[in-house]
């Protein structure tokens, strides 16, 4: 990358550091004439389409951070040729806390908290910007040449996919610093920046961490489950009313912390003075001192009934009726005879049904003003023979009609109940009743999964109906793909649904070694070569006075550390259109000293000068080297490391 110009005005100089997910660099700013920090993405984030979208939206808003102790973000960008996507930011001299921590040990009381001071600045104003930083801890918290602080990579945890510590992409940043919240996977806010930054104190005024171990899954354990040795114990020179402050913030429950990262600078200054807070400013968001119990069947007392009473019946006599008979002689009066028939029935059938609904709608309208109306009362939560007593007492029956698992509602309690609380029913009605069975535990306890293959041990444990999420370890004696180590542990007590953790190892971490010489050697074997070392390779194709196939170029250039899994980017000839002389030099290394680079430089008449050798020999070796070049005459020229040892003229005949 050195000698690169990305974005056309930033020319990379030099590499002057590298972490997990990325390389950086310093560049100079055409533009502005300013030398800046560019931070390149490691090539195996590349395809990742879903990372680069959040590293995208989390950098530009960590860029409109602006606070004297923020890494300044200046530009987010992409170069769509060398497939690398970067950011650019400020260039800050001096030293990381890490390494100051490392040389001087424990630092002095008032320079820790200054510096503590400082961090909490920054997340101040970065929490009212909505940005979390969540990795905290010494290695981005930069001290330069004035002792002011700068706090680097905000936006860029939240961001990765991998870290220190990344089951899936649930889990960001260094497991020493982490919150618990965040070594859970669960939701993280500003008051897990507090945590991380406490660790940083503490290690600090200790010079270690409160937690730490030989594996992530150990000290993320720890992080979950351990109370860290009070301060006060560790260095004695600590002031209860500081070393208060610090346990306060290193509480497991991010509601036991402060609240915020101006309440925590305002605690310490105070515990700096001498003075110990009565509120140090922790909340429970959301929260108040008001609980809701459930009710007894004493406390709900006696509800009065609604509704209309019993009516009485009443009773009407019934009234005789009598008709004289009419006799008419047929001679004075002939009345036409009627034909009764089916119309007759018919209508005798009708009065009939008529008189049966009416019957029955009465007797059910009684029915209802009869009995007496009552609310249902809210049994929800309470035990099943407690529920039961409650509805007998306002005059309801009771019935269990189904039963289920419930995490949170303890077995023998009632889920829910049918019809609900407040609605209006008769006297009598059945409330349908479905009772928690209590968690649904997986019987015999988590399967011991450690030693088994990645796929083999997630489908021993989805097949009990757990989850399952992942961390990769380097290890040296368990092979790549097998779980180093599992939480919760095997046999452990979990319910259906819990999420189990598994190590897995990546094997041996890969020995950087020093990346051979490719120039004017063949494609195909070059590519072959590079694979076996574990390497990737990118090739790009240009014309060059090289026949076609044959490396031009390579970055990393030779010499250079590299591991497995590290991109090299070979530059492969497409040919030339010109006609090319072709030659072999024979060229003397000297014998001192032992091991040394040797470097063959070839000038044509395009007067541009050539690399056509460079790789790393043992001395007093010949070398017998091709060579390409265009016109009537070419200088060769011979450099060992940077001192030349030979210049070879060669002509056309």
């Amino acid at each position: 990358m050195i000698g690169r110009i990305l974005g056309d005005r930033y020319e990379i100089l030099e590499r002057i550091g590298s972490g997990g997910m990325s390389l950086v660099y310093r560049a100079h700013c055409s533009y502005l004439r300013r030398d800046v920090a560019i931070k390149i993405l490691r090539n195996q984030y590349a395809d990742d389409a879903e990372f680069l979208r959040h590293f995208r939206r989390e950098a530009r808003a960590a860029a409109r951070l602006s606070h004297p102790n923020i890494v300044n973000i200046y530009d987010v960008g992409q170069d769509e040729d060398l497939e690398i996507s970067y950011i650019i930011m400020e260039l800050v001299t001096g030293q990381s806390l890490k390494s100051i921590v490392a040389e001087h040990g424990p630092l002095d009381l008032d320079d820790a908290l200054a510096i503590t001071d400082q961090i909490l600045s920054a997340l101040e104003s970065a929490h009212k910007n909505g940005v979390i930083h969540r990795d905290i801890k010494p290695d981005n918290v930069m001290v330069d040449e004035s002792g002011r602080v700068k706090v680097a990579d905000f936006g860029i945890a939240r961001a990765q996919g991998t870290g220190t510590f990344v089951p899936g992409d649930k889990i960001v940043g260094s497991v020493r610093y982490m919150s618990p919240e965040q070594a859970r996977g669960r939701h993280t806010d500003a008051r897990s920046d507090l945590y991380s930054v406490s660790i940083v104190l503490y290690e600090m005024l200790t010079g270690a961490v409160p937690f730490d171990g030989d594996s992530t899954i150990g000290v993320a354990l720890r992080q979950m489950n351990d109370e860290p040795e009070p301060i006060h114990r560790v260095r004695q020179d600590i002031p209860r009313p500081l070393s208060d402050v610090i346990m306060s913030a290193l509480a497991k429950a991010p509601t036991d912390r402060f609240a915020s990262a101006g309440q925590m600078r305002e605690a310490l200054e105070a515990a700096r003075q001498g003075r110990s807070l009565t509120d140090r400013g922790r909340t429970h968001q959301g929260m108040d001192d008001t609980r809701v119990v459930g009710r007894t069947p004493g406390e709900m007392g006696e509800r009065g009934l609604r509704g209309p009473a019993v009516s009485e019946h009443r009773s009407r006599d019934s009234e005789a009726y009598r008709s004289n008979d009419m006799e008419f002689e047929e001679d004075e009066l002939e009345l036409p005879r009627r034909r009764w028939g089916w119309t007759a029935v018919i209508w005798i059938l009708l009065l009939l049904a008529a008189s049966a609904v009416v019957g029955y709608s009465a007797y059910w309208v009684w029915d209802w003003f009869a009995v007496p109306i009552v609310e249902v009362p809210d049994v929800q939560g309470e035990r099943v023979p407690t529920a039961e007593a409650v509805l007998v007492e306002h005059g309801l029956e009771a019935e269990i009609v189904a039963s289920s698992h419930d995490d949170e509602v303890p077995a023998n309690h009632v889920l829910s109940q049918k019809p609900g609380s407040g609605n209006q029913v008769r006297r009598g009605q059945t409330v349908e009743l479905t009772v928690s069975e209590g968690p649904h535990w997986v019987e015999g306890g988590v399967p011991d999964v450690t030693g088994e293959s990645r796929l083999s041990a997630q489908v021993s444990l989805e097949n009990v109906g757990l989850t399952v999420d992942f961390a990769e370890e380097y290890h040296d004696e368990i092979p790549s793909g097998r779980v180093i180590d599992q939480i919760p542990e095997a046999g452990a007590r979990v319910q259906h649904g819990s999420e189990i953790l598994l190590e897995i190892s990546k094997g041996p971490e890969p020995r950087p070694f020093a990346l051979p010489g490719y120039i004017g050697e063949e494609e195909e074997p070059t590519r072959e070569d590079m694979e076996d070392k574990g390497l990737r390779v990118r090739v790009v194709r240009e014309s060059a006075d090289l026949p076609s196939g044959l490396v031009v170029q390579q970055d990393p250039n030779p010499g250079t550390e590299v591991a497995a899994g590290d991109t090299v980017t070979l530059i492969v000839s497409e040919g030339s259109d010109r006609d090319l002389n072709e030659d072999v030099i024979t060229v003397s290394v000297p014998s001192e000293p032992d091991e040394q680079v040797i470097r063959v430089e070839l000038i044509d008449r395009r007067q541009s000068a050539r690399v056509v050798f460079h790789d790393r020999v043992q001395g007093g070796t010949e070398l017998d080297i091709p060579v390409y070049w265009s016109g009537e005459a070419a200088r060769v020229f011979v450099y060992s490391g940077d001192s030349p040892i030979e210049a070879i003229t060669l002509r056309d005949e």
